[in-house]
């Protein structure tokens, strides 16, 4: 059975959502057609953007105060690290 979570993202304009919803479409399309690919994300960090992510905890099968900490505080140690990261998805 698939595993789902929905997720409110919200941004300053329609633009920056629209920058998202590419950015999920070629990571979708990419597993659609079992394309492995690699590619780049370049995040500004100048705070035009104010991305923001919640998830929406009603139908998931996560701890969502355990997950949204650890979450948290392994994005900030990768930050502070200043080396690439890589994630990968579909594994």
């Amino acid at each position: 059975m698939k595993k789902y979570m929905d997720v409110r993202v919200t941004a300053c304009c329609e633009e920056d959502l629209a920058s998202i919803i590419r950015l999920f479409a070629y990571i979708s399309e990419c597993g659609r057609m079992g394309a492995g690919k690699s590619f780049n994300v370049i995040v500004d960090g100048d705070g035009s953007g104010r991305y923001k992510f919640e998830p929406l905890w009603s139908n998931t099968f996560f701890d969502q105060i355990e997950f949204t900490k650890d979450a948290k505080k392994n994005a900030q140690k990768e930050i502070k690290s200043n080396k690439p990261i890589k994630i990968y998805l579909g594994e």
